[in-house]
């Protein structure tokens, strides 16, 4: 990004031939996860994840996606952009100028 004087860049590195760490594995407690397991075993329902860049929201998304596709549910993503291509999810990228 320019700036007065100088330019700086971030770069995220995704490793996609990792596998996702369940939604039991990312560290998650007490009442935090208490209410988001609760939520994610409701048969309908949204679930919107918000953050700074860096703090988490894609392992979270990714972990719980990959917890929630058994093959039973109808899954659909809006994402900007999609970093992980997930089989048996239904994946849109919202924003095609990046």
């Amino acid at each position: 990004m320019p700036g007065i004087g100088s330019e700086s860049t971030v770069i995220r590195y995704l490793d996609s031939t990792k596998g996702f760490a369940t939604f039991d594995d990312i560290g998650f407690r007490g009442k935090t996860y208490e209410i988001l397991k609760k939520n994610l075993e409701k048969n309908v329902g949204i679930t919107i994840i918000t953050g700074p860049t860096g703090s988490g929201k894609t392992t979270t998304l990714y972990s719980i996606l990959h917890t929630l596709n058994d093959g039973e549910r109808k899954i659909i993503t809006l994402e900007d952009p999609v970093e992980y291509q997930l089989s048996g999810v239904q994946q849109s990228q919202i924003n095609y100028t990046k």
